[in-house]
């Protein structure tokens, strides 16, 4: 019995750290194109409610995500046509702040996790978003990093770093469901053969 059971946490183990992994690279992949979305957006209702314009982005800058060195991902957005605000440069972060709480909050109640670890998932995007984008990026006042990035290098490494926080996140939210869900799932496999 004692086998039983070490075996099905294992499993359980695997499979949610299996996918733990792969809903974080999911997530961040998606981030970056929320990311740049919320700068357009942003910038866009700015300059139409400040005088009417309609004003033009382009993505100036692509980088290479990181699991996967073949696939690129947009990293700056440079306004063509109207006037840049703070408005712009808070847009991105907000914008993926909010979608990852409109996610969070559709997959607690459709599919009823009582885990409420999931509410961490925007609060990670919000403290990488205002340490990688405002202190130590551009979408800020100054439109450069500020000084104290350079005298303490940990908060430049920080957001890539906490990208381990996430993945942690989500192994304690998949795992007691993977857990729960095993036996139920063996049952119906032997049910199927039978």
């Amino acid at each position: 019995m004692k086998t039983k059971i070490t075996c099905q946490l294992i499993l359980a183990a695997g499979i949610a750290f299996l996918s733990s992994y792969l809903l974080t690279i999911l997530l961040l992949f998606i981030s970056y194109y929320l990311h740049e979305f919320g700068h357009i957006l942003f910038g866009f209702i700015y300059n139409l409610r400040l005088d009417g314009t309609i004003s033009k982005y382009n993505i100036s800058n692509w980088v290479t995500f990181q699991p996967f060195p073949f696939v690129n991902v947009p990293q700056q957005t440079q306004i063509l046509s109207g006037k840049d605000s703070l408005f712009m440069a808070f847009g991105g972060m907000i914008t993926v702040v909010c979608c990852m709480f409109m996610i969070s909050y559709v997959i607690y109640r459709k599919y009823e996790i009582k885990n409420k670890l999931i509410f961490l998932i925007p609060v990670f995007f919000a403290i990488t978003g205002i340490i990688g984008n405002i202190v130590c990026g551009t979408d800020n006042i100054h439109k450069s990093p500020y000084p104290i990035c350079d005298q303490f290098i940990i908060l430049q490494s920080l957001p890539s770093n906490l990208v381990y926080l996430l993945m942690a996140i989500l192994f304690f939210i998949i795992f007691p469901i993977v857990y729960e869900k095993l036996p139920l799932w063996r049952k119906n496999l032997q049910k199927e053969k039978a």
